[in-house]
């Protein structure tokens, strides 16, 4: 006798729980940082597209609401948000500090 899945995943591999997630995760952000965790996404996005690796890799979405409420404005403050060790921060940190200056209050 064959057993029957007990949860359906919708899309491919998986997408309707990341498109849940995503939801989730910028419903916990004030109103104020939505358009700057946006733009981090798309930041994030198009390195992973120019690594051929999945957006994940760079950062977690945990990381870029961080970024969005932290405001960051130099490396020093940025290597302080949670997600973010000295590897990254050298790889990736002046990409994302040029997207919050560009997008700060």
């Amino acid at each position: 006798m064959l057993r029957e899945p007990t949860r359906a995943i919708t899309g491919r591999n998986g997408a309707g729980r990341d498109r849940a997630a995503r939801a989730q995760a910028s419903a916990a952000l004030p109103e104020a940082d939505q358009g700057l965790f946006q733009a981090l996404r798309d930041k994030r996005t198009e390195l992973a597209r120019a690594q051929n690796v999945p957006p994940y890799v760079i950062f977690h979405d945990r990381t870029l609401i961080e970024l969005a409420a932290a405001r960051p404005g130099s490396r020093a403050q940025m290597a302080r948000v949670p997600g973010i060790g000295e590897a990254k921060l050298d790889r990736y940190g002046d990409a994302f500090l040029a997207v919050i200056a560009e997008l700060a209050d």
